[in-house]
């Protein structure tokens, strides 16, 4: 292949291990302990209102936005956790930077269970960047996105 993934995972291990990755957070939804409901159409930005970790304190919990202290490559990692879903219906899941949309995963389900999506994805950010997790349903009704850990976002800087 003609990508640098093989030598930018190899420089991120090597080189990562001597700075201690000091660039990334781990976030989660508490919400006042209540779900979060996704109106039917309409693309949502999920409430991650909870730090697990925040190394440079680049996550607002406000705003919902991880913003880039540095520029880089990151990995960033998506979960949601749907309460209920609705048979032969469409829920998505993605992650948006600067409001556009750079990856997504969407799920058309059969039967009436919880629904847990996830998406991971390597992305360069320049400087103020910010990234966002969002999430869409188009069940006719209002859908809930359950509090908690399980719903949840990740972001490293990996080099």
């Amino acid at each position: 292949a003609n990508d640098n993934s093989t030598k930018l995972a190899t420089t991120a291990y090597v080189d990562g291990a001597s700075k201690g990755f000091p660039y990334g957070c781990k976030v989660h939804m508490v919400n006042g302990s209540a779900n979060q409901t996704v109106a039917t159409g309409t693309q949502s930005v999920v409430k991650l209102d909870t730090k697990d970790w925040d190394f440079s304190t680049e996550f607002n919990t406000t705003t919902n936005r991880y913003v880039a202290s540095t520029a880089g490559y990151y990995i960033v990692t998506a979960n949601i956790e749907w309460n209920t879903t609705v048979d032969t219906y469409y829920y998505e899941l993605a992650i948006y930077v600067n409001g556009v949309s750079v990856g997504r995963t969407n799920s058309l389900v059969g039967g009436n269970n919880q629904l847990n999506q996830n998406f991971s994805t390597i992305i360069h950010l320049n400087v103020s960047d910010y990234v966002q997790v969002a999430e869409y349903q188009e069940t006719g009704v209002n859908r809930d996105i359950l509090y908690g850990k399980d719903t949840n976002m990740s972001i490293q800087r990996i080099y």
